[in-house]
């Protein structure tokens, strides 16, 4: 391996994601999320949906800072940041004491999402980092915007439904917290090599990401248009086949009935 040239993986990884971050930002779901057009059939899929993807990623970064990786370890902060225990807590408020049983199963990009952290996980850990750093600065970021449209389009109460954007951890604050992870990044011991793979996945993460509010946005009936510059989800036979099968369906206009099939 080269020598590391510390200092810019943090930079690297946002100037190299802006353009599957805005392409993840415009997905319908998104904005019509953003724009307080949420109802709780929906916002509970997409729970469930995270927590699948929350249940690898945590388990497969606990086993790589268990076997002393290098990369991940000094950027684990398992008390500060893990979800799955909150991300229990919104499932038991909306689907009940026996969540676990009732849940919906994995929808195709949720099952590639998972499989993609278990491949590198087992192959390569270290690029576990460009998962973590794109979904947990997101949830400490533009998550908390959606926490605030979640609570008033679905009127909860506060402090239910929405514990998956409660860090309560984190001791500072979330921009301090932030800043401090990113210092991390820029600690890392990886040298340029390492970097672009880094910054390929976390686009990898990005589109996975999307392929998740466009799987909320079929079964929800509203047309999908597919970015061509983002085609590693896509392009897989689980979600060609599910791809055939949901267009068979709207175009029955079956959609709506979809969606409580799975709620």
């Amino acid at each position: 391996m080269a020598p590391a040239e510390r200092g810019h993986l943090a930079r690297d990884l946002k100037e190299g994601t802006q353009a599957a971050h805005a392409a993840a930002e415009s997905v319908p779901f998104v904005t019509d999320f953003l724009h307080g057009r949420i109802t709780q059939d929906v916002y509970r899929v997409m729970v469930c949906m995270l927590y699948y993807v929350y249940e690898e990623l945590e388990l497969q970064l606990r086993r790589a800072a268990a076997s002393d990786n290098p990369v991940v370890v000094p950027l684990h902060f398992p008390l500060e940041l893990e979800r799955l225990p909150s991300l229990a807590q919104d499932l038991s408020f909306y689907y009940g004491s026996n969540w676990k049983e009732v849940m919906p199963s994995k929808t195709p990009a949720t099952a590639a999402y998972v499989a993609r952290l278990e491949h590198i996980g087992s192959t390569h850990p270290s690029l576990l980092v460009a998962h973590a750093y794109t979904r947990y600065l997101g949830d400490l970021s533009g998550g908390q915007i959606l926490k605030r449209h979640a609570i008033r389009a679905m009127n909860l109460a506060h402090g239910l439904g929405t514990a998956f954007y409660d860090f309560k951890r984190i001791e500072s604050s979330h921009k301090a917290f932030k800043d401090g992870y990113r210092r991390a990044l820029d600690a890392a011991m990886v040298d340029s090599a390492e970097t672009k793979l880094m910054v390929e996945e976390a686009n990898v993460a990005f589109e996975l990401n999307m392929a998740l509010f466009q799987d909320l946005d079929e079964l929800r009936g509203v047309p999908v248009v597919h970015n061509t510059e983002f085609t590693i989800v896509r392009t897989s036979d689980i979600w060609t086949s599910y791809k055939s099968r949901m267009s068979t369906k709207l175009n029955k206009k079956e959609g709506s009935r979809d969606m409580a099939k799975c709620t």
